[in-house]
């Protein structure tokens, strides 16, 4: 419930900012994401909303991973809020360092719960349907036409979930390396709402 309210409110918060817009472009998202593994499925697909002077952005993904790879299908709707820590301009290109929160929620797929059932004790697994994520990442954004906002943007990232956290500070059979996974992808953002200078 914490995860949908979370949602709910970064909805909201773009909104808020430029009250002199239209519903429509209030709503309306910066960019499209594609998005390779990183604890949301094999694929996942979103779209996103740059804020307070493209410093946060927020995304929000539907990611699957098929029975071949999973054991059954799974699907994962996520959000993810990073804010960039380090810029370095070149020329009509920008890297950034960045780091972020998140929240995935399974809604289908084999032994995904969000309270236990009956038939496990109690404190003998957590659930596994709900998660907060935490993740690094690096991205090089790549302005298409000067003076506009219009960009491609490629980046890698490494993070990890609430549980594995849980895992690793109660097992210590588990090695640091196993609570990490890397990610690979894209957006592209359209619009012209920012001037680049």
């Amino acid at each position: 419930m914490r995860c949908l309210k979370l949602i709910l409110a970064v909805l909201v918060l773009p909104m808020i900012s430029s009250a002199q817009k239209s519903l429509l472009q209030q709503l309306s998202p910066d960019y499209l994401q594609v998005q390779f593994a990183g604890n949301i499925g094999l694929v996942s697909f979103g779209v996103g909303y740059n804020l307070f002077k493209d410093h946060l952005h927020i995304s929000f993904l539907d990611g699957y991973t098929p029975a071949a790879i999973a054991g059954s299908g799974v699907n994962t709707i996520a959000m993810k809020a990073s804010y960039d820590l380090v810029t370095v301009p070149i020329a009509n290109k920008r890297a950034v360092a960045y780091s972020g929160l998140g929240c995935n929620f399974e809604t289908t797929g084999k032994g995904f719960y969000t309270s236990l059932p009956d038939r496990y004790a109690d404190g003998y697994y957590k659930w596994s349907a709900v998660h907060a994520t935490f993740f690094l990442g690096a991205k090089l954004q790549i302005w298409m036409k000067k003076r506009t906002s219009q960009r491609l943007e490629f980046y890698a990232e490494t993070g990890t979930l609430d549980s594995y956290l849980y895992y690793y500070a109660t097992n210590p059979g588990l090695r640091i390396t196993d609570m990490f996974s890397a990610a690979i992808g894209f957006s592209y953002q359209p619009g012209k709402r920012q001037q680049v200078k």
